[in-house]
């Protein structure tokens, strides 16, 4: 059987709430995030930044999804600081 997907949702004003990662993949990347270093962090940041960048108006999903990978790693960042 396949990956499970969020799906999207209606939000209490009518607008669509994008999921972006699934559950698994969040545990993949704190635990990822744990095991690089300073640089590596940074480094990973920025890229999801960019790719983030590169969604927006074309794919919100994978938006989201890099949304969601960035802020995940930037948040061992702020535990390490």
């Amino acid at each position: 059987m396949g990956k499970i997907r969020p799906f999207n949702q209606i939000g209490s004003k009518g607008n669509f709430i994008m999921s972006g990662a699934t559950a698994q993949e969040f545990k993949n990347w704190e635990d990822h995030a744990k095991s690089v270093d300073y640089h590596a962090l940074v480094y990973i940041i920025q890229d999801c930044r960019n790719a983030r960048q590169a969604m927006k108006g074309w794919n919100p999903v994978k938006e989201n999804y890099y949304a969601d990978q960035g802020m995940t790693y930037s948040d061992e960042l702020r535990r390490r600081i």
